[in-house]
Parts: structure tokens; sequence; C-alpha cells
């Protein structure tokens, strides 16, 4: 073997190495581990059925009742057939949220290509007050009016 093929193995060695590295830190949990993130799940529904698309976002507020200066991450989902699940993973902090639900109007067309444009969000969307209990997890059902 060439002193050149060496050469290149050990660097290719010590170039994966360092890759490896580098994703197996930047594919850690994302949030700060001393924030405790809780599982809530549940139903919304609307005009008395389920609804078939939308997303749930929670924002903290303060004691206050406003959003700004929050240091505490917000959450976001999707709802499908009616349901929605924040995992501990992925989920809102202890404490007060403002809830916002975003429908979606019917079927999402199809573009040819097989891509999907935006769905069409309906003209409003709701908000809630929510607080978050410590002991998780916890559900919240939701009736849109």
């Amino acid at each position: 073997m060439s002193i050149l093929r060496v050469w290149r193995r050990s660097a290719m060695v010590v170039l994966w190495t360092v890759a490896s590295a580098l994703l197996t830190v930047g594919c850690g949990q994302s949030s700060d581990p001393e924030i405790d993130r809780i599982r809530v799940f549940g139903a919304i529904e609307w005009q008395g059925g389920s609804v078939d698309e939308g997303t749930i976002s929670l924002y903290p507020i303060s004691a206050k009742g406003t959003q700004t200066g929050s240091k505490r991450p917000s959450a976001s989902t999707a709802i499908r057939g009616g349901r929605y699940e924040f995992t501990a993973r992925n989920g809102p902090t202890v404490g007060p949220h403002r809830a916002e639900v975003i429908l979606y109007a019917g079927e999402k067309p199809r573009k040819p290509g097989g891509g999907s444009p935006p769905p069409k969000m309906l003209s409003r969307d709701w908000t809630f007050k929510v607080d978050i209990p410590e002991d998780g997890p916890f559900e919240k059902n939701f009736t849109l009016d």
C-alpha cells in the first residue's frame, strides 16, 4: 500500500469520526434539559363533528397574562382526524398558555408532480387560555364555536 493511500484512509477515518461526533451532539434533544415538557393530548370538535386537519399551538404567558418576555418555549403540533398530541419531548411547559387553534378547509389539492400546496386556512382561528399542570399526561379537549 502506498503512503498516499494510507494517508487518505486515515484522513477519512478522522473525518467520519468528527462528523459522527458532531451529528450525535447536534441531534440531541433540542430543548433545554432543565425545562420539563408535558405530554398533552385531546380532541377538537367544530360544528358538532371532529376536525379533519389543522394546527394547535400553545404559547406560554406570564402571570400578568402577556406572552412577551417568557423564557419558556412554545409548542405546536398537527390536528388530524379530530385529535392532537404533544409528547413529553415537544410538548408545552407547566403553567398558563394561550392555545391557538387553526383549522384547514377541505382537501388539499395536489400539484402536478406530486407536491402539495399549503392547505387553505379557515378565515378565523380560536384562542383559549389553558393551564398546563405539573403532573402529566394532561388531556384537554376543545369545542370550537
